[in-house]
């Protein structure tokens, strides 16, 4: 439903036309959030629920995710205007490439990245990030054969089918990009991690896992903050397999996580000491908030890290329940199209195998699909 061609949108000229999309997605959003503390309380208090509660609990979550839908659904035709593939696809076009050529840089970068992570750190500490190097690849793969059409498309003038093959792109290059930064993401935390770990605990050594160390220090912002955004990805880039009780879970670990953050800066520590600002002036935030929730003990922290361990541990287990249900050739990326979300595609009933519709769009369920496929993929 949230899509992902916002960012190709956002050129430096049309920034202002594209905010009502943005704020329509934060309006989804908000309903969203709203609609999983019910899901979350449903979960957790089933057995001790009322009838009548329970019913008002699963009406709420459908107002809500109605609302959320219908949202997106009005802010469709405009969205569409705003970009209008149909009638000039080219600069779209050329901001995707641009797209796929930074990123296949940036995950070659990213695989000798996590091959230090790997040689420098516990494994555990890299597990997040495992497989983020080739998933990316395939993302790349795929979005390679999309851009190819999307361009053959074009040129006899064929927009709408352009179109269709430039959004599949789309959505490929921004998973692709989501793979890549999760490493260089994790590389960067894990290096923080490791210097405030040994400021609390010198006997932390090369090999261990730095996150897991400011856990046990009782510094647990910074743990929380990588395991929230590390099952976010994940359920992201496998949205195509991953259900509901998943989803519920991560969105309870990030308001969790929202709201200690929030009431942590809004409630400074008074013995922190004042630092001057720098290129590292959000490091040393992070560290006054850390110190904040190591004086206070808030347990909203222990709770979104623990909230996001179960959503990414339930997401895998969907996944693997999943399996493929693509039958094309091995290796031309559409596996990882269908898994991630980026292709549409209905279970045929009995064969296992799914019928292709096309790229997801802006939208909700009555727009998200509309650049329908016509049997190209």
């Amino acid at each position: 439903m949230l899509d992902l061609a916002k960012p190709f949108a956002e050129t430096p000229a049309a920034l202002d036309a594209v905010q009502p999309f943005v704020e329509a997605l934060a309006d989804a959003r908000g309903e969203l959030v709203a609609a999983f503390v019910a899901g979350q309380r449903l979960d957790e208090e089933s057995d001790a629920l009322a009838p009548d509660e329970e019913r008002a609990l699963l009406e709420e979550i459908l107002t809500r995710c109605t609302t959320a839908q219908r949202r997106l659904d009005t802010a469709t035709p405009a969205f569409d205007q705003l970009r209008s593939l149909e009638r000039d696809i080219t600069p779209a076009l050329e901001c995707a490439e641009a797209r796929f050529r930074e990123l296949t840089g940036r995950t070659a970068t990213a695989a000798t990245t996590l091959t230090a992570l790997r040689d420098g750190y516990a494994p555990a500490a890299s597990l997040p990030v495992t497989g983020h190097v080739e998933q990316a690849k395939d993302r790349l793969v795929f979005a390679t054969t999309e851009l190819n059409r999307a361009r053959q498309a074009a040129y006899p003038g064929d927009l709408d089918t352009a179109a269709v093959h430039l959004r599949a792109a789309e959505g490929a290059i921004d998973q692709a990009d989501m793979f890549v930064t999760g490493v260089e993401r994790l590389a960067t935390e894990l290096a923080r991690a490791g210097e405030l770990a040994q400021q609390g605990a010198p006997h932390t050594g090369p090999y261990d896992d730095p996150l897991d160390v400011l856990r046990s220090q009782g510094r647990p912002l910074l743990p929380s903050r990588s395991a929230v955004a590390a099952a976010a990805d994940f359920i992201t880039t496998h949205r195509g397999a991953v259900g509901a009780k998943a989803r519920t879970r991560l969105s309870e670990a990030e308001r969790h996580l929202a709201q200690a953050v929030a009431t942590l800066s809004a409630e400074p520590d008074e013995t922190h000491e004042t630092h001057e600002t720098d290129k590292t002036g959000g490091a040393h935030q992070t560290d006054e908030i850390d110190r904040a929730a190591e004086n206070t003990g808030h347990p909203q922290l222990a709770q979104a890290h623990a909230l996001a361990q179960e959503a990414r541990n339930l997401a895998e287990q969907d996944v693997r329940a999943y399996g493929n249900p693509y039958g094309g050739p091995v290796g031309d990326g559409l596996a990882g199209a269908l898994l991630g979300g980026i292709i549409l595609g209905e279970t045929r009933d009995g064969t296992g195998r799914a019928d292709l519709r096309g790229p997801a769009c802006y939208g909700g369920t009555a727009t998200r699909a509309r650049r329908t496929s016509g049997g190209q993929f």
